[in-house]
């Protein structure tokens, strides 16, 4: 698993939850706890042409992936602290008995940065300030 990191926003919890939300209006919501600050998507399948994964990273085994994002807010203060996590799975060959099935792979930073850059866009049009 991989994070984006954590971003200090200077604004009222319940306007980072709903603009959190709805940066993620596109994908399947698996878990959303407004008390706990967990917003969790369900598994999204991709295509993936060309990257390598394993540790001998390798290609062409396979050609899909699937990745969960999960966004936890926390209250600190006056401010609302924001981390990104993402878990990323490839489906490809395994060997034994289970030929074909999802294992780990490294999460996509391009991905991360995209999610945590619409975010923090959609925050600061809402005047809320951003910080890491």
């Amino acid at each position: 698993m991989s994070t984006g990191g954590e971003r200090y926003v200077a604004c009222e919890y319940g306007m980072v939850w709903e603009t959190a939300l709805e940066t993620l209006k596109d994908v399947p919501i698996d878990t959303k706890d407004k008390a706990s600050g967990i917003i969790e998507t369900d598994w999204v399948e991709t295509q993936v042409i060309g990257r390598p994964y394993g540790i001998l990273q390798r290609e062409g085994l396979g050609d899909k992936e699937r990745v969960r994002h999960t966004f936890t807010l926390s209250r600190k203060d006056e401010m609302t602290i924001v981390r990104l996590d993402e878990r990323r799975e490839h489906f490809g060959f395994r060997g034994g008995s289970r030929i074909y099935q999802w294992y780990p792979v490294e999460p996509s930073q391009e991905s991360i940065n995209l999610l945590i850059s619409r975010l923090e866009t959609r925050l600061k049009e809402e005047g809320c300030f951003v910080g890491i």
